[in-house]
């Protein structure tokens, strides 16, 4: 009768292939060597030309939000709380 130990690592059975441990394959390293960095620090943000347009063209009145938040204040803005519930479904469907 023939015992081997099988408490050594490494060692493989007769007709079995050698174990391979993670990340010693060649070229395991090179993958993180070619990925860029993270950025670190601060970040610009640069805008094109036509969203610097968009937003510069936008039009605000106001007038009207004052309108708008004094009626609201009064109790005098009819809130329809199906359509808020509604527009709130729509906006967690985003995230």
């Amino acid at each position: 009768m023939n015992i081997t130990d099988s408490n050594k690592i490494g060692t493989a059975g007769p007709g079995s292939s050698p174990v391979k441990q993670p990340g010693t394959e060649l070229g395991a390293n090179e993958d993180a060597a070619q990925r860029p960095a993270a950025p670190t620090g601060s970040s610009t943000l640069e805008v094109s030309d036509a969203v610097a347009r968009v937003i510069s063209d936008a039009e605000f009145d106001a007038a009207k939000v004052e309108e708008l938040r004094q009626a609201i204040q009064a109790g005098n803005y009819p809130l329809d709380p199906r359509r808020i519930a509604e527009s709130f479904l729509v906006i967690e469907e985003l995230i």
